[in-house]
């Protein structure tokens, strides 16, 4: 038998320490629904206070939170997909629910930095109907997130526009 030499050994302490492993995904899921639901509830503040009258202290709301709030959602959605990508053994299933809540929040934002440009342009009411197109597209999108999302059998029905667009453009009989 021939013998090999061996390579000279390595104290354990000498070894790089690993980098700490990805936190599971069920940790990153909480905070991130609590951030898109302070975007909600800002976004909903900002409709009341432009309900009374107050539409500079609306702006101030959607400006200096609700806008923030929507950037911190979508970096822990990006966050939250590079986690799922990292685990490698996802389905596309999985997948399916974080993208189109990220769509949802970057349409969110979208919608109110249309309203920001029309509340400027001094277009109050259109302003005002972006402000409830991104409110409800962000409490749709909260529909998506576990600590607030129906049961698992319960179907959700997705439309288009907000249901308060049903309910004035139906025609009466």
């Amino acid at each position: 038998m021939s013998s090999v030499p061996s390579a000279p050994h390595t104290p354990v302490a000498a070894l790089p320490a690993r980098a700490p492993a990805t936190p599971a995904l069920a940790t990153q899921l909480p905070p991130l629904a609590r951030q898109v639901a302070h975007a909600a509830l800002s976004v909903r503040l900002a409709s009341r206070r432009l309900d009374q009258g107050h539409s500079q202290a609306a702006l101030d709301e959607l400006m200096d939170t609700a806008a923030p709030s929507l950037e911190r959602v979508l970096e822990g959605m990006g966050r939250l997909e590079a986690a799922l990508e990292a685990h490698g053994h996802v389905r596309e299933a999985d997948l399916r629910p974080a993208a189109t809540l990220r769509v949802r929040m970057e349409a969110a934002a979208s919608l109110l930095k249309q309203a920001d440009v029309l509340a400027r342009a001094g277009l109050a009411e259109e302003a005002g109907d972006s402000r409830e197109a991104a409110l409800w597209t962000l409490e749709r999108g909260l529909a998506l997130v576990p600590p607030f999302s129906p049961a698992p059998a319960t179907d959700i029905p997705i439309r288009a526009l907000p249901p308060r667009y049903f309910t004035e453009t139906r025609v009466s009989p």
